[in-house]
């Protein structure tokens, strides 16, 4: 069993595991016994986005906002950012009610760029409730307008945006 990857930030939790045998099974150096509890532990841990290190601002916005089934155009938010700060490191955490996550794709948009942080993921698992590490900001002046535009691309099953929130480490 391998455990490792690339380390980001100061994320001290390994980006993949490799077995290379198959679960629960007797090798050479013994049973190699692989629990998906486990695996998934570390999975969990690997995704947690850093909590800050530096001064934080937090906007949020709560429009308990129906997303529109299999509509491109989707559902759409905006807060006003009103203080100029740089961005040293930007969090976007979602509270997004649906009853089919993997029919989601989420964009956050400021000053013309716009980031897909969340496409189509999860399958059939309820609700998107998730803190996104967004570096694609850095560096940029966090003053102004953001969008959080939510599509629900299949039909069938519906939500709701129930809140965001951008945390500004400056």
């Amino acid at each position: 069993l391998i455990i490792g990857g690339e380390w980001i930030d100061d994320n001290p939790h390994p980006d993949f595991i490799w077995a290379p045998v198959k679960a629960n099974s007797v090798t050479k150096w013994g049973n190699v016994i692989i629990d998906r509890k486990d695996v998934q532990e570390l999975i969990d841990l690997s995704t947690e986005a850093p909590q800050p290190v530096g001064d934080e601002k937090e906007f949020t916005s709560t429009p308990a906002l129906s997303i529109p089934d299999a509509n491109a155009q989707g559902a759409s938010d905006s807060l006003t950012v009103a203080d100029s700060l740089e961005i040293k490191s930007l969090r976007l955490s979602v509270d997004i009610s649906h009853t089919y996550r993997g029919d989601l794709s989420v964009e956050l948009s400021h000053e013309g760029r716009s980031v897909t942080v969340f496409a189509n993921e999860g399958g059939s698992a309820d609700d998107l409730v998730k803190t996104f590490v967004v570096r694609d900001f850095d560096g940029a002046d966090a003053q102004g307008e953001w969008t959080l535009k939510v599509v629900d691309s299949e039909a069938q099953d519906l939500g709701t945006l129930n809140s965001w929130t951008l945390a500004v480490t400056k």
